[in-house]
């Protein structure tokens, strides 16, 4: 029995001794090494290599994998996907009696990772199995505590390298991060990166906790950010209730820079052009929803606060915001519309900005020419609701604003916005259809009993009657176009514009902003003596006919208790130019003597106005000139009628036409 037992536990023995031999025979063979590297691959549809694989028994077992490679794809010309010198990781045997994995230390020693997204919007970071299935990423614990237990993360000399084609941008981070032992004081991560977008130059360093502190419930795990992208820099305290999945966070922030529209490469949001900027609020992620709420800053030299939701559950985000200006600069809007701000002393624009009004004013064009970006148009939805309690506007006399945008699928609507002017207003609806190659826009104005004192106020300078003036003025203007600038589309827009003033009377100084003795030459009498005289003015009409960008004046006429005065001509948007005459037409021979025709030309940047001097023709009847007249004034009276069972002085035009040409 003895010998029996003694010849069993020597084969025992013996058997265990060539498992163990044998075992470190093939550990110390390229088959496990071999087997990795195959199994990598054929999960990842890319080849792995592994140069060397090596280990360690024993109570706190050890693994070390040293020069790996994973190739990149096809598209990336040779450039491996990641190249890493060693990963070495040592396991917690206490945890592992109990079923558990905990690492006493992970090492990543000269990682070398490259990542690049290209023009159609592909990546290289999205993996074929070898059948061809899609193969994502591991599914993350849901809860934290389920992460595993790392005691020790080291990660040295290691770079991320991003290259981003679809928004012109290179990035390079640099990672190091070191963990202390259980028992010392943790350190946490760090991330440096710097790299360029779109000329730009990028810093990026993120600051965070330790690790460890990933599996605590009870606390959120807090980062810090400081990114700058040229002179666009944000810094951010940010806490992640849900670390492990970026699901669930709440951050501090300060945003400022240059410009809103360069924060489309960083974002995917579109944000209009503006002039330089400085926010603050707080941001908060739950699952795909992005809320900013206590927001609150300056664009340019206006003020702005309220709520933005950005829904980012689908490829195009939804923006939604309820916004609100105490005070608003209205030159801050010219960006919006591609034109400079007002870059004279005193007004906020940027480097760049100022720039770009120095060009545009030696262009001598005044109407914009910057292209509208499709790409921007098309990226996102929106809503936007705005108002601003007051305007500040030097050459505009509006008292408040207000409007309604929709951007959907690459349409975006403006409906309505609204412009308080003293006791009238100014709405307008604007539809702009960037979902084609060619945007085509929509745009219908109405003015309603605009105050003529209120207008004229902001053009009287100096000269300080502007308050003498009386008159409502009203209309609507209408225009379909095309193009893919403002200056594109004027240029071949079609349309119309019918505009009428009527109880009318305007100071004796304001004439003398033409330069001339305009109202002598066209026989306007004033009434009373030196500055305190005033022209009454019983009505004015523009009527035009717009197409292919030429508006052509079908009526212009204003009319006095002795004359009536007409227009011809055109005004040509695509060139800027002016070429209308003014006539005229005395009522009775006893009006005054000089009768000169005014010919109005030159550019919108430089206009004319000076006497015909070559003036011999003809005038047409005062009948026939009031017939004119009819269809324009049938038009524009429901806008300058007082409303007050009392009639415009401009239906008198119509009333004093024969019943031949009624």
């Amino acid at each position: 029995m003895i010998r029996t037992l003694s010849i069993l536990a020597a084969t025992i023995f013996c058997t265990v001794c060539a498992l163990v031999i044998a075992g470190w025979l093939i550990w110390k063979s390229d088959i496990p090494r071999e087997f990795l590297a195959d199994t990598a691959s054929d999960r990842l549809g890319r080849t792995v290599t592994i140069g060397a694989l090596d280990g360690t028994l024993g109570w706190d077992p050890s693994l070390t994998l040293s020069e790996v490679t994973v190739a990149g794809t096809e598209r990336d010309n040779g450039q491996d996907f990641l190249n890493l010198r060693a990963l070495k990781v040592r396991l917690d045997g206490s945890e592992l009696l109990k079923l558990r994995v905990a690492f006493r230390s992970i090492q990543i020693l000269e990682a070398d990772l490259n990542l690049h997204r290209f023009a159609d919007g592909s990546t290289n970071w999205e993996f074929a199995a070898a059948d061809g299935t899609l193969e994502g990423p591991d599914p993350l614990p849901e809860e934290r505590q389920e992460f595993p237990v790392v005691h020790a993360l080291i990660i040295s000399d290691s770079r991320v390298r991003v290259l981003d084609d679809l928004n012109t941008a290179i990035f390079d981070f640099h990672i190091d991060t070191a963990e202390g032992q259980a028992d010392a004081e943790p350190r946490g991560l760090q991330l440096e990166g710097k790299g360029s977008i779109q000329d730009h130059p990028l810093t990026v360093r993120l600051t965070g906790e330790s690790v460890l502190k990933l599996q605590d419930e009870d606390e959120p795990y807090h980062l810090t950010a400081a990114i700058a992208a040229g002179d666009t820099k944000l810094d951010a305290d940010i806490e992640l209730t849900s670390p492990l999945k970026s699901q669930d966070m709440v951050a501090g922030f300060s945003l400022e820079g240059p410009d809103l529209a360069r924060l489309f490469p960083l974002t995917g949001i579109s944000l209009p052009n503006t002039p330089p900027y400085q926010l603050k609020g707080t941001a908060a992620l739950t699952d795909t929803l992005l809320q900013f709420t206590e927001f609150e800053g300056r664009i340019g030299d206006s003020d702005i606060a309220g709520d933005v939701d950005i829904d980012l559950a689908t490829d195009r985000p939804a923006v939604s915001a309820n916004l609100v200006s105490d005070r608003l600069d209205f030159d801050d809007l010219a960006a919006i519309i591609g034109t400079a701000p007002d870059t004279s002393a005193g007004e906020t624009a940027s480097p760049e900005q100022v720039e770009a009004g120095k060009k545009q004013n030696a262009s001598g064009k005044v109407i914009p020419d910057t292209p509208i970006d499709l790409s921007r148009m098309r990226a996102m939805d929106a809503r936007l609701e705005y108002r601003a309690k007051r305007v500040q506007e030097d050459s505009l006399p509006i008292d408040n604003l207000s409007m309604t945008l929709s951007l959907q699928e690459g349409v975006l609507e403006i409906q309505p916005v609204q412009f308080g002017i003293g006791s009238g207003t100014l709405e307008a609806a604007v539809t702009v259809n960037a979902s084609q190659d060619r945007v085509a826009t929509q745009a219908d104005m109405k003015i309603v009993r605009l105050p003529l004192a209120k207008v004229l106020r902001t053009f009287a300078g100096d000269l300080g009657d502007a308050e003498d003036a009386v008159g409502a003025v009203g209309g609507t203007i209408q225009l379909q176009a095309q193009g893919n600038s403002i200056r594109e589309a004027l240029a071949n827009a079609d349309g119309k514009l019918r505009i009428a003033m009527s109880e009318g009377r305007i100071g004796a100084l304001l004439v003398e902003l033409a330069g001339l003795d305009l109202a002598e030459a066209l026989a306007v009498v004033s009434v009373g003596d030196g500055a305190s005289a005033t022209t009454p003015i019983r009505c004015i009409i523009m009527d035009f006919d717009i197409l292919d960008g030429l508006m052509d004046a079908r009526s212009l006429a204003l009319d006095t208790k002795d004359t009536l005065i007409l227009g011809s001509g055109n005004i040509d948007l695509g060139e800027e130019a002016l070429a209308l005459k003014l006539e005229p037409h005395p009522r009775d021979s006893s009006a005054a003597a000089v009768r000169s025709t005014i010919l109005i030309d030159g550019t919108f940047r430089n206009p004319s106005v000076q006497p015909d001097k070559t003036d011999v023709a003809a005038r047409v009847g005062i009948a026939a000139a009031l017939g004119a007249l009819l269809t324009p004034l049938a038009a524009i009276l429901p806008f300058i009628d007082p409303g007050d069972d009392q009639p415009s002085p401009c239906r008198h035009l119509a009333e004093e036409a024969p019943d031949s040409i009624r």
